[in-house]
């Protein structure tokens, strides 16, 4: 991200504010966010220090993302039930409630409209 945003700096674009960053490691968050280096966190200390002076330069802003929303969690570890559901669902693009409406929509419609809602629903 920094070589980005230096990138668009020499083509003379004007950048305004730190770059968003996502991640859902709390481990990484809370260092990059702090100041110093502690016992716990000076084995790694090599490994973070870019993106801690980056964050520190307002480079970056770093944001945590909770693990129950981070889609990227399916393909990594295992997860609950109900979350694999949801983000298997999110990642598919299936949406319950769209397709007993246009169900509901077939009943009711005529030409051209019904036509269009019965290949909507072959689609989902």
């Amino acid at each position: 991200m920094c070589f980005t945003r230096e990138n668009l700096r020499a083509q003379g674009m004007r950048l305004t504010g730190p770059t968003v960053m996502i991640g859902d490691n709390k481990a990484m968050y809370e260092m990059v966010q702090q100041e110093g280096a502690s016992i716990r966190t000076r084995y790694y200390e090599r490994a973070t220090l870019l993106i801690k002076r980056a964050v520190l330069l307002l480079l970056l802003a770093p944001y945590l993302v909770s693990t129950q929303f981070m889609l990227a969690d399916i393909f990594t570890k295992a997860t609950e039930k109900a979350i694999f559901i949801r983000m298997r669902n999110r990642m598919m693009n299936v949406h319950a409630g769209l397709r007993s409406e246009l169900m509901l929509t077939l009943e009711i419609a005529h030409g051209a409209v019904c036509n269009s809602a019965r290949r909507l629903v072959g689609n989902l």
